[in-house]
């Protein structure tokens, strides 16, 4: 048996080792970051007034050796390529209302694991992250919404922990509309999002250690694949709009911890002023050892009446009624549920699902460190065997399978 920690462990070099540009405190102008000039350091919080422009050329690294906020009320354009990516390290972007323009692409974000510290910090601003990769961070992005509609859109991303700590996303606010796609999230605490409109497909959840979104208006939540969730997937409905629909399709479901529900759906009654339109299809719920894969929770103001959740043609891995019963935990158990589960139809094989994700982004970076090793079933292993086949999660977010041959 060996530690994962003495296997492949390449020490992960410093951006402040290299002779570094020094980046003003006030920017009120257009500048331009070249690769000929980097890396370039902040040594202070760093303002971007809102006649300020930061462009980063691909290629680009910027650093600061201590904690700083590089606050925007400008424009900031980070744009990156496939093999030339842009590298941010050791400190927060901190956005609001007042900043006007933003775009990141194919840039690498890395983060501390201390608590409480973030790299994006967001107050009101929309934003949006194409083909990015975030490493250990605490908060990686960590968005408020404001009071006007907001938007955060994630694409062909990647959320890479380290231990079990911190959150990719934490977000929140009833005027925000969340959009996560074609994403992986590996080894974090626990994805918290909260929004008017929660939009999560084609994306890959493994190792974290819980999923909670929480829903005011929509939720679609399609063609993901969750593995090794450890407290297990919490959608949470809040009727503050005259209707909410969540849609739950397609997505496979496998590995809880013990005496924890693969899915929790969370609400409150009354339902008659708020309807609620639930439908949980297509999907596949794997884990053999689950005692609950489906609990419906919250309080019924009104025993005698309840609102049916649509749970048709799952596949339960098993085809067995009686233990499909056992399997959900609702208001046929207890009439102070609210709801009540339709599993009729269900699936006699693993439903076709469309959960495969595909085109992430992967940054060529000078080192990496094994921050992970999977099981091929995707739990987390702290000793690895010899002539055993692993996936290893490195620094920068790749993922390799490897074998250790003795």
């Amino acid at each position: 048996m060996k530690k994962i920690y003495s296997l492949l462990t390449i020490a992960l070099a410093s951006l402040s080792a290299f002779a570094q540009t020094t980046l003003p405190p006030i920017i009120d102008s257009s500048i331009v970051l070249t690769k000929t000039n980097s890396p370039y350091e902040f040594t202070q919080n760093t303002l971007v007034t809102s006649n300020g422009k930061i462009t980063v050329e691909p290629g680009v690294s910027v650093f600061s050796k201590t904690p700083i906020n590089l606050i925007i009320q400008g424009t900031v354009v980070a744009e990156g390529t496939v093999t030339d990516s842009i590298r941010f390290e050791g400190f927060t972007f901190k956005t609001d209302s007042k900043t006007i323009s933003t775009n990141f692409q194919y840039c690498v974000f890395q983060g501390s694991t201390t608590a409480g510290t973030y790299i994006i910090y967001n107050d009101g601003a929309s934003l949006k992250f194409a083909n990015c990769r975030f490493v250990n961070g605490y908060y990686s992005i960590y968005s408020r919404g404001g009071t006007v509609n907001t938007y955060l859109t994630i694409d062909n991303c990647s959320f890479v922990g380290k231990s079990g700590r911190g959150y990719p996303i934490y977000s929140s606010g009833s005027y925000t509309t969340l959009n996560i796609s074609n994403s992986q999230f590996y080894g974090m605490y626990s994805l918290y999002v909260y929004g008017k409109v929660v939009n999560v497909e084609r994306s890959e959840f493994v190792g974290i250690g819980s999923v909670n979104m929480t829903i005011y208006k929509t939720g679609n939540i399609i063609c993901n694949k969750f593995k090794n969730i450890e407290s297990g997937i919490t959608l949470n409905n809040y009727s503050s709009y005259d209707t909410i629909t969540i849609k739950f399709n397609k997505n496979l479901l496998d590995s809880v911890g013990h005496n924890y529900p693969m899915l929790k759906i969370y609400g409150t009654t009354p339902q008659v002023k708020y309807p609620v339109k639930i439908d949980i299809h297509n999907n596949n719920f794997l884990y053999s050892y689950a005692t609950v894969k489906l609990l419906i929770q919250g309080t019924n103001s009104t025993p005698t009446t309840y609102t049916e959740i649509n749970a048709t043609e799952n596949y339960w891995n098993t085809t067995d009624s009686s233990k499909i019963s056992d399997y959900i935990n609702d208001y046929s158990d207890n009439i102070l549920i609210w709801g009540k589960v339709n599993t009729n139809n269900f699936l006699l094989k693993p439903a076709t699902t469309c959960f495969e994700v595909l085109g992430v982004f992967e940054p060529t970076l000078p080192s990496k460190e094994v921050v992970m090793v999977l099981d091929l079933l995707g739990k987390e292993v702290s000793e690895v065997k010899s002539n055993t086949v692993y996936i290893y999660i490195y620094s920068d977010g790749s993922k390799q399978k490897q074998i250790i041959i003795e």
